[in-house]
């Protein structure tokens, strides 16, 4: 989680940083009269593609382009917020300050000084971030309407996907030596405790953890493991089975058949899915249709 809210800071910083002598900075863009000053262009692409200013110059043309053609975006977004009078509550704000700082107090100030940011500068910062979230959100919201006929279609026609596969809860011990497998074999089938011998002798990473492989599907494992296990019994245990890996020692615990979810229990996943489809779509209409009513101009030369 302190790494999330660390990339959080890079994040906004996209959207410019101090306003500290903009007079006399250079100006990349203009969105409706709103400059984009040169260093802010530079900070972003440093903080996205590059690790330091001398490898800026080794940057494909298109991709200087799509970092300043986001950073119009960001610029149009925040520009309709102001004209719809979309704002962020006190509280909005300070529970996701509050959030940021409770992480690691001393990691956070560290943050804010390597990225060259005092915490009231930070603070802005983090209101615009939330505040162009809260903007696309409340905008879009209204646009997408999913009816109950598209999402039992969208079942019908991909009822694959809601076949869950047959699966097999398994555990192994893997060990590199014959006749130490077969030792270990004889001890398990006489009732000493699986899970224990995994942790001691077993070689494979799972032995920390008894073991437990967890649940698995076909394709996940070797062939040969995998026809061993599909055909044991819950709670039986397979003789030591050689394969490039070693000897392994296979015990299912559990196992489920191929199944087929209902239209209820999967009702939710196809709306989200849909939801976030038809989001993404309405979301680019909508920016397009910013970036035409707006007057933008770009100086392509600093590009």
């Amino acid at each position: 989680m302190k790494c999330f809210w660390i990339n959080l800071f890079i994040i906004f910083v996209f959207l410019g940083c101090s306003g500290r002598d903009k007079v006399r900075k250079q100006v990349i863009a203009w969105v409706n009269q709103e400059p984009i000053y040169l260093e802010e262009f530079q900070r972003q692409l440093t903080l996205n593609w590059s690790s330091d200013l001398s490898g800026l110059n080794d940057l494909d043309y298109r991709l200087r382009l799509k970092c300043l053609e986001e950073m119009v975006s960001e610029y149009l977004i925040l520009q309709e917020a102001n004209r719809l009078g979309i704002n962020l509550t006190p509280e909005e704000l300070e529970k996701e300050i509050e959030n940021a700082r409770e992480i690691d107090r001393a990691g956070f100030l560290h943050s804010l000084s390597q990225l060259g940011l005092t915490e009231e500068e930070w603070k802005q910062e983090i209101k615009k971030v939330l505040l162009i979230k809260k903007t696309v959100s409340t905008v879009l919201q209204y646009q997408i309407e999913i009816k109950e006929e598209e999402l039992k279609n969208y079942y019908q026609e991909h009822i694959q996907e809601f076949i869950l596969p047959e699966r097999v809860r398994v555990r192994q011990i893997l060990v590199s030596e014959p006749e130490l497998a077969k030792s270990i074999y004889r001890r398990v089938i006489s009732g000493e405790n699986f899970g224990k011998l995994a942790q001691e002798y077993s070689e494979s990473p799972e032995a920390k953890k008894g073991g437990d492989l967890g649940w698995v599907e076909r394709g996940q494992l070797p062939r040969a493991v995998e026809e061993v296990i599909f055909k044991l019994k819950p709670g039986k245990i397979s003789p030591p089975l050689k394969t490039a890996f070693g000897y392994h020692i296979l015990k299912v615990e559990d196992k489920t058949s191929s199944e087929k979810q209902s239209y209820e229990q999967v009702r939710e996943r196809i709306y989200q899915k849909l939801y976030e489809q038809k989001q993404e779509r309405v979301y680019q209409r909508w920016i397009s249709g910013l970036w035409r009513r707006a007057k933008i101009v770009i100086n392509y030369q600093l590009l």
